[in-house]
């Protein structure tokens, strides 16, 4: 965090208020007009500030046009949303349109590119991957669309600049923030610098009356964008984002981790042995030097880039794996294990189906998983867990756990349940 504030958010409130400020007080000495030369030179390079920022944080100029354009565009979504915008406006303005069709198109066109949509180069894309490392979707943009709001504030010191109260300027910024944030992560960066083109071309060129057109569009794409909030954080991996500091929230479970590994290291040492799930390693540091052919696997790109530079120089084999969907042939492996997932993969049936598929005729799996206890210090900790956006989709007691399985044509032929900060059901288990 504190890099993200030296790197992207105070040089851009620095040089932009530099700009803005000294605009303020050449306009109320009179010196000069905000929207004529020179202070449209001084609203300008305020205003470009965060695109400059943001290139300079990129770092490769030659790849910040494929940056801008990454992703798979839902033309259809989209376009709804602009269609609404343009209603709402329509509405406010009483069709009361102040330019003629190619010069609202021009001004569009200008206030995407330099007026206003350049700026998401920065918010709603250096800044918000930033941020989305380490929050989620709607944490995330209530913070920047304050950040984003506050950077504007020297505006406010314009005589007849902006005309709406400031509180309510930085409800409409975390509002506007999570909108053009959805729109980004459902298109591209160039779709919310369209869309952030088209509000201030309506503002700029609509003769607005009664803001309540507006307001109740925005209200609507608003709702939308929260209630699908969820999907931008289920497709932007909430692994990712605490990878760097998984082995530290499971420090006091390493006493488990480690009996698990000792039970393991009893098997067959020359087996093909897969590990799903694997995290940043924990489970693999006890068993990685006891097998042969070890191939450590996760879906998410961070764990796997801890998990490369932990094991860096070691004979395991790390792969990206989906545990519901496993690229594997049948019969590939001895030995599959998944430790402490089970509990939070969305469908467990899935999961189990796709490993009894991996797994030779003669081969163990290795399950095991945090069980429930109906405490309050579970409950709480599921609680922080899914706002974190951590969803505990199973959950079995030890008996549950272990009948699970056996419904499930499974033959239990070891099971223990290891003390922890929560308890495992450790179950070894083979076809029936």
């Amino acid at each position: 965090m504190v890099s993200i504030i030296k790197r992207q958010i105070l040089p851009t409130f620095i040089i932009s208020w530099v700009f803005w400020i000294g605009l303020a007080i050449l306009t109320r000495n009179g010196d000069i007009e905000p929207l004529k030369f020179p202070g449209i030179i001084l609203l300008f390079l305020g205003g470009f500030t965060p695109t400059i920022v943001a290139i300079y944080n990129y770092g490769d100029i030659k790849n910040i046009f494929k940056y801008l354009r990454n992703g798979k565009i839902d033309k259809k979504l989209i376009s709804i949303f602009h269609i609404i915008i343009f209603l709402g406006a329509l509405i406010s303005s009483k069709g009361d349109i102040e330019k003629s069709l190619p010069i609202l198109l021009i001004t569009w066109l200008l206030m995407t590119i330099v007026l206003g949509g350049n700026e998401e180069l920065l918010w709603r894309g250096i800044l918000l991957d930033s941020f989305m490392k380490k929050a989620r979707f709607i944490p995330s943009n209530i913070i920047i669309g304050i950040i984003w709001g506050f950077w504007h504030l020297p505006l406010f010191l314009i005589e007849g600049f902006n005309k709406i109260p400031f509180p309510f300027f930085i409800l409409s910024s975390i509002a506007l923030s999570i909108i053009l944030s959805f729109i980004r992560y459902r298109g591209n960066i160039i779709s919310a610098m369209v869309f952030h083109g088209l509000i201030n071309t309506v503002f700029n060129s609509f003769n607005i009356v009664n803001p309540f057109g507006l307001l109740i569009s925005q209200l609507i794409l608003l709702i939308y964008s929260i209630y699908k909030a969820r999907e931008v954080d289920e497709k932007d991996n909430v692994w990712d984002k605490v990878a760097d500091i998984y082995d530290k929230i499971l420090e006091n479970d390493r006493p488990a981790y480690r009996k698990i590994g000792k039970n393991i290291n009893k098997l067959d040492k020359n087996a093909r042995v897969l590990e799903l799930c694997s995290g940043t390693g924990i489970l693999t540091e006890y068993i990685y030097k006891d097998f042969t052919e070890l191939e450590s696997s996760d879906y998410s790109d961070e764990m796997l880039r801890e998990l490369k530079t932990k094991f860096s120089g070691s004979n395991i084999k790390i792969s990206k794996i989906d545990c519901m969907n496993i690229d594997r042939e049948d019969k590939t492996y001895d030995i599959v294990i998944i430790a402490n997932a089970l509990h939070i993969v969305p469908d467990a049936d899935l999961t189990v189906k796709e490993i009894r598929r991996v797994l030779d005729d003669s081969g163990i799996f290795i399950a095991a998983t945090f069980l429930r206890e109906n405490s309050l210090k579970q409950r709480l900790m599921n609680k922080i867990l899914k706002l974190a956006g951590i969803e505990t989709y199973n959950s079995w007691t030890f008996k549950e756990y272990k009948e699970f399985f056996e419904n499930r044509n499974w033959e239990i032929i070891r099971s223990e349940k290891i003390p922890s900060k929560f308890p495992i059901g450790y179950l070894e288990l083979k076809k029936k």
